[in-house]
């Protein structure tokens, strides 16, 4: 299977990726931060899974580095088999995207539905795909 997966730096998202890698499955990954990353791909290295595994930097706050994102999914010329929407993020100081909208809104919500969309749009996933939103229970934490 070919999976689209956000959030896989991290949290349930790095946890799926070592089940999907056991599985053999091709994972196209979006991480923000360059210092969670290092720690995967230090992790994919160790088991020799590199050819599965293609990274993506991607801020799914920001409408343009979707945009970007999905432009360079568009090239591999693939019917993505999975979906899967799982960046998020818990922020205690309120900040604000490039386009003046709220960052865990942007993050949680926003960005999730857009990149689905133009996925779909761009008939990115396959006929029978699947779209997974993951939430988690973070609210329980504020």
């Amino acid at each position: 299977m070919h999976i689209i997966l956000t959030g896989g730096t991290d949290g349930i998202g790095f946890s799926a990726v070592k089940q999907f890698l056991k599985m053999g499955h091709s994972l196209h990954l979006t991480y923000r931060s360059i210092n969670k990353l290092k720690k995967l791909h230090s992790f994919i290295e160790s088991k020799n899974l590199g050819k599965l595994v293609f990274f993506y930097k991607c801020d799914i706050s920001e409408p343009d580095n979707i945009n970007y994102f999905v432009s360079e999914l568009s090239k591999k010329k693939i019917a993505f088999d999975c979906l899967i929407n799982n960046a998020g993020v818990i922020l205690f100081k309120k900040s604000f995207n490039s386009r003046g909208l709220e960052k865990v809104f942007a993050i949680n919500h926003l960005g999730s539905f857009y990149l689905t969309k133009l996925l779909l749009e761009k008939k990115l996933i396959h006929a029978n795909g699947k779209i997974i939103n993951v939430g988690s229970s973070a609210h329980q934490k504020s």
